[in-house]
Protein backbone atom coordinates (compact mmCIF):
# COMPACT_ATOMS: atom_id res chain seq x y z
CA UNK A 1 0.00 0.00 0.00
CA UNK A 2 1.44 3.47 -0.80
CA UNK A 3 1.99 6.40 1.77
CA UNK A 4 -1.24 8.35 2.28
CA UNK A 5 -3.31 6.17 0.82
CA UNK A 6 -6.65 5.31 2.22
CA UNK A 7 -8.13 1.50 2.38
CA UNK A 8 -11.38 1.33 0.29
CA UNK A 9 -14.39 1.78 2.86
CA UNK A 10 -17.09 -0.13 2.37
CA UNK A 11 -20.77 0.81 2.64
CA UNK A 12 -22.50 1.14 6.69
CA UNK A 13 -25.49 2.44 8.23
CA UNK A 14 -24.17 6.22 8.04
CA UNK A 15 -22.58 6.37 4.18
CA UNK A 16 -24.69 4.58 1.93
CA UNK A 17 -27.34 4.92 -0.66
CA UNK A 18 -29.69 7.76 1.35
CA UNK A 19 -26.99 9.66 1.73
CA UNK A 20 -27.08 9.80 -2.41
CA UNK A 21 -30.71 10.05 -2.80
CA UNK A 22 -30.79 12.75 -0.23
CA UNK A 23 -28.36 15.04 -2.91
CA UNK A 24 -30.46 14.06 -5.83
CA UNK A 25 -33.71 15.04 -4.62
CA UNK A 26 -33.08 19.02 -4.99
CA UNK A 27 -31.77 18.34 -8.33
CA UNK A 28 -35.10 16.27 -9.33
CA UNK A 29 -37.01 19.53 -8.06
CA UNK A 30 -35.59 21.53 -9.93
CA UNK A 31 -36.04 19.97 -13.05
CA UNK A 32 -39.70 18.99 -12.24
CA UNK A 33 -40.14 22.91 -12.00
CA UNK A 34 -37.94 23.54 -15.29
CA UNK A 35 -40.29 20.85 -17.14
CA UNK A 36 -43.94 22.45 -15.86
CA UNK A 37 -42.66 25.65 -16.84
CA UNK A 38 -41.88 24.66 -20.55
CA UNK A 39 -44.41 22.75 -20.71
CA UNK A 40 -46.76 26.01 -19.63
CA UNK A 41 -44.65 27.88 -22.32
CA UNK A 42 -45.24 25.40 -25.07
CA UNK A 43 -49.32 25.24 -24.62
CA UNK A 44 -49.50 28.76 -24.16
CA UNK A 45 -49.19 29.43 -27.89
CA UNK A 46 -50.70 26.29 -29.40
CA UNK A 47 -53.87 23.68 -28.54
CA UNK A 48 -57.19 24.44 -27.07
CA UNK A 49 -58.50 26.62 -24.38
CA UNK A 50 -58.81 23.04 -22.53
CA UNK A 51 -55.88 21.19 -23.39
CA UNK A 52 -54.20 24.51 -21.75
CA UNK A 53 -56.28 24.63 -18.71
CA UNK A 54 -55.29 21.60 -18.12
CA UNK A 55 -51.90 21.94 -18.47
CA UNK A 56 -51.62 24.72 -16.54
CA UNK A 57 -53.23 23.09 -13.38
CA UNK A 58 -51.02 20.20 -13.85
CA UNK A 59 -48.09 22.53 -13.71
CA UNK A 60 -48.98 24.44 -10.68
CA UNK A 61 -49.36 21.31 -8.46
CA UNK A 62 -45.91 19.83 -10.50
CA UNK A 63 -44.35 23.17 -9.12
CA UNK A 64 -45.62 22.72 -5.90
CA UNK A 65 -43.97 19.31 -5.77
CA UNK A 66 -41.17 20.34 -7.06
CA UNK A 67 -40.61 22.83 -4.64
CA UNK A 68 -40.60 21.27 -2.07
CA UNK A 69 -38.65 18.43 -3.14
CA UNK A 70 -36.00 21.33 -3.77
CA UNK A 71 -36.15 23.48 -0.53
CA UNK A 72 -36.43 20.74 1.68
CA UNK A 73 -34.45 20.50 4.72
CA UNK A 74 -33.04 17.08 5.65
CA UNK A 75 -31.07 18.49 8.67
CA UNK A 76 -31.73 16.94 11.51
Amino acid sequence: MRSGALPPVAPSADTGLMVDREQRTPFYGVVMILAALGASMVVSYYGPAWFRVTVYILAVLVVLVGGVMTFRDYSR
